[in-house]
């Protein structure tokens, strides 16, 4: 069974991986073969002659800033979380009330309550032998199914399906259609 809050790795998302090989290659583009064109487009400030050696240092912060992040994310948060997790663990080890009322059922013999039926010198015994069957009535009546629609949907202007009414307001096309009964 695996827990909810397992974590994948980050490399088996392809997308977020192929975004950011795509995104590293075209910074370390800028920062290392900046283009005139880009230095227009992004505004970028070029470190002065002799001081080239800037990208170097500028790459070996990224660099170093990455193995910190992964040594952080993978070492000490995935330990301390583990830890921290089995602690919780260790520390609320009370069942839900449901599994506590099923032990309690489980090692309670006389639980649930189980009634062997009726015997024979039971008053209730006696007085359902005595009652007659139940006898049922149906009652319906015979309705013309466009009668009955109608009924239950009159038109607004009251007037009975047989007579429709026509006139030159722009709900006469409305009027028609909800006038005329269906034909079958």
């Amino acid at each position: 069974m695996n827990n909810p809050y397992d974590r994948k790795r980050v490399y088996t998302n392809y997308a977020l991986v192929t975004s950011l090989i795509v995104m590293t290659a075209f910074t370390l583009f800028t920062v290392f073969w900046p283009t005139r064109p880009m230095e227009r487009v992004f505004e970028l400030l070029l470190p002065p002659p002799g001081y080239e050696d800037f990208r170097w240092v500028l790459l070996a912060i990224i660099a170093g800033n990455i193995v910190v992040c992964v040594l952080l994310e993978d070492v000490v948060v995935e330990i301390s979380f583990r830890k921290f997790q089995n602690w919780c663990r260790k520390t609320s080890r009370a069942k839900p009330k449901y599994e506590k009322l099923n032990d309690l059922m489980r090692k309670s013999a006389d639980w649930p309550p189980i009634s062997s039926g009726l015997k024979s010198g039971d008053d209730d015994f006696e007085a359902d032998s005595e009652r007659s069957p139940i006898e049922t009535q149906v009652a319906f009546e015979v309705v013309d199914e466009n009668e009955a629609f109608w009924k239950l949907f009159p038109t607004k202007s009251g007037a009975s399906p047989d007579t429709p009414t026509f006139g030159n307001d722009a709900n006469s096309a409305a009027n028609v259609a909800s006038s005329s009964p269906p034909t079958r």
